[in-house]
């Protein structure tokens, strides 16, 4: 018992610091905030200038993980259907041929996920690592997820870590996936990712 309420204390702290330390990110008229902690910077680049017009984003970690030393995603000004047409959003999510939304592939198990004037997909892709000098196509944990409010739309692949073929994956990356709500919070206000 005592160990679980050091555990508790120990992730309301980190959760506590992350919150406080948080740096801003904005392309046009969209903004977000991300964990100074967790991440050095955060960059774009312009990858289409015609309508809709896209950035490829990164959010550097401080520290690389297995071979993994940044999220990434795509920001569309456009609506999940329109973006979802466009290759530069792939392979993050694209539109199959009957109207499926996909992340990551098609294979993929994707949950639908809403909240106010956001919704979109998330899923629970397995991804690279480089763990002793040896890489694996497969041996890592990522979290994937698409939120569109009409006007916009955010795709964002983040590392949770090492594939420990966990059934419930939230609570066994729950620190980073602590970090990501956060980092997804700032987005809307209004938006929690279910525990």
């Amino acid at each position: 018992m005592k160990i679980l309420i050091l555990l508790f204390l120990l992730s309301v702290s980190s959760f506590t610091i992350a919150k406080e330390s948080l740096a801003n990110y904005s392309i046009k008229d969209f903004n977000l905030k991300y964990s100074q902690i967790f991440y050095s910077s955060a960059t774009s680049d312009l990858v289409r200038n015609e309508n809709p017009i896209i950035y490829n984003i990164s959010f550097n970690m401080k520290k690389s993980i297995m071979g993994n030393s940044e999220d990434f995603g795509t920001l569309c000004f456009s609506d999940l259907q329109t973006c979802a047409q466009i290759d530069a959003t792939s392979p993050l999510y694209f539109k199959t041929g009957d109207g499926e939304i996909h992340l990551n592939s098609i294979t993929e198990n994707v949950k639908k996920i809403s909240f106010r004037n956001w919704y979109g997909f998330e899923a629970f892709p397995l991804c690279g690592i480089t763990k002793n000098s040896i890489s694996s196509n497969y041996g890592g944990q990522c979290y994937a997820i698409v939120l569109t409010n009409n006007h916009k739309t955010i795709a964002i692949q983040f590392f949770l870590g090492e594939n420990q073929g966990c059934k419930d994956i939230r609570k066994c990356f729950s620190l980073r996936m602590g970090i990501i709500n956060q980092f997804l919070k700032s987005i809307s206000d209004k938006f929690l990712l279910p525990h």
